[in-house]
């Protein structure tokens, strides 16, 4: 009897270590590949500005040794919009929100960050993106934009990118974000692996535009659908209420993660118009403004 409790004992010890051997395998296997969960980019183009009524010239940004490739749709009001997308697809599945910005008179640079699309290099990073982005800043310089001219945007996880290139470059006109997120950490908690895996601890990207905000020195649009149900809207009210100076809060009753725009109708135009004070249709509703 007490060589077979023995054995019990030594079998649970063997399963409980190769259970922990696995485990750990399996975080490390996290850490090491969690770009891999952040950024799911796309080479096919299926949609581009024409298919919406847009006129749209090709964009190649050089990089160092890589190339991004893009789209400049060009405007009547004298503003630009560098326009960052989000973490899935490319520029294609963005063409009819930048036609819309076309379409309200904005020049619009969008552009695909290195390994989406028609971009050259390697598997995306929060490191690369950036990197990217500013590029992307440097090439409007280039073309003689000012920068008082430039509207930085950013939807989902492009907005992470937005914050980042608003917190270098201070003199550019307005930051406008929507369906946003606080950080991937925070974002990390609404996964059922974080019920497994300590996945705060394992993070190394931190997309962490919470700390940013408030470093942020020129107006910002914060724009959310109450009915996101990928990125809530509270985190984009927590945005808000740490963001300082001049900011404005438009939640869009019953819009979802990309459709914030559609939703809205003429008062995302009119909203945008105002905040940036350029003539346009008004509505009589008003964003929370501080």
């Amino acid at each position: 009897m007490a060589i077979s409790v023995e054995a019990a004992v030594v079998s649970a010890k063997r399963i409980f270590f190769t259970l922990l051997v696995i485990y750990a395998i399996a975080c490390a296997a996290l850490y090491a590949e969690q770009t891999r969960f952040i950024f799911f980019p796309s080479r096919e183009i299926v949609t581009t500005p024409p298919d919406f009524g847009c006129s749209a010239s090709d964009v190649t940004i050089a990089e160092g040794r890589h190339h991004l490739r893009g789209w400049w749709l060009p405007g009547t009001n004298g503003k630009t919009v560098l326009y960052f997308h989000g973490n899935g697809g490319n520029i294609g599945e963005n063409a009819e929100h930048a036609c819309r910005f076309q379409k309200m008179g904005f020049s619009t640079l969008l552009f695909d960050y290195r390994g989406y699309g028609m971009s050259d290099g390697d598997f995306p990073t929060e490191r690369s993106v950036y990197a990217d982005g500013d590029r992307a800043w440097s090439y409007l310089m280039e073309k003689h934009v000012a920068p008082a001219d430039v509207v930085i945007y950013g939807h989902s996880l492009g907005g992470a990118v937005a914050v980042e290139i608003a917190k270098r470059h201070p003199d550019a006109r307005a930051l406008i974000i929507e369906s946003t997120f606080t950080s991937l950490a925070d974002m990390s908690e609404r996964d059922r692996m974080s019920r497994v895996f300590p996945l705060k601890l394992l993070m190394t990207e931190q997309m962490d535009s919470l700390s940013k905000i408030a470093s942020v020195k020129m107006p910002i649009l914060f724009i959310h659908g109450t009915s996101d149900s990928i990125v809530p809207a509270q985190m984009t009210e927590r945005l808000f209420d740490r963001a300082n100076g001049s900011k404005s809060l438009f939640l869009v009753s019953g819009a979802g993660h990309e459709n914030c725009a559609a939703t809205a109708g003429k008062q995302y135009s009119a909203t945008v118009f105002r905040f940036l004070h350029i003539d346009g249709p008004q509505v009589s509703s008003s964003p929370k403004a501080h």
